[in-house]
């Protein structure tokens, strides 16, 4: 990611800068040497982005332990009941249907829709409903195209990144862009 790798750097130089200017006294006796080496303890965002690992087990206690939500409590709750007693059908031979989790989440902005789905499928995921147990969060930019016929290409390389995981569309209404014939559509 190439705005990654530029921030990356800008804040390395940053850190460097305030490295350098707390060891020496006088700026004037910075080297050129000094100036254009970065050290490890100047590159500080290596690991900003990238998704801590959570404790197997520890998501459903977190989301349990979330104030509120009750409706979405109770259909979870409902979900990885119903996938332990596939699990176990299963066990004794007996063939069930496999059920689609396609869910819909809907609320005001910042009642924790987005963290509930992340919580929602790492249960999935202790709870070994999927293969992989991949996350694979899209938005818009994600998945439609700029050229016709870019958009199909796109949802269908998203669909196989989280193939055997969730696919979270976040800001899903935002695929509607209200043209008719749009590459949206």
């Amino acid at each position: 990611n190439g705005r990654y790798v530029r921030n990356l750097l800008e804040y390395a130089i940053q850190n460097q800068s305030v490295r350098l200017l707390s060891e020496y006294d006088d700026a004037t006796q910075i080297s050129k040497k000094a100036i254009v080496t970065l050290k490890k303890a100047d590159i500080k965002m290596l690991d900003d982005g990238l998704k801590e690992e959570r404790t197997p087990g520890t998501a459903k206690k977190e989301f349990d332990e979330m104030i509120g939500l009750s409706n979405a409590k109770d259909v979870i709750r409902k979900v990885i009941a119903s996938c332990r007693f596939n699990k176990k059908c299963a066990e004794h031979g007996i063939k069930k249907d496999k059920a689609s989790f396609h869910m819909v989440f809907t609320g005001n902005p910042g009642t924790a829709k987005t963290t509930v789905a992340r919580l929602f499928a790492e249960i999935l995921k202790d709870e070994k409903v999927f293969g992989t147990g991949n996350f694979v969060e899209a938005g818009r930019a994600d998945l439609i195209g700029m050229f016709v016929g870019e958009t199909a290409l796109k949802v269908k390389a998203k669909f196989q990144e989280a193939q055997g995981g969730v696919l979270f569309i976040d800001e899903a209404y935002s695929l509607c862009d209200g043209y008719s014939k749009g590459y949206g559509d």
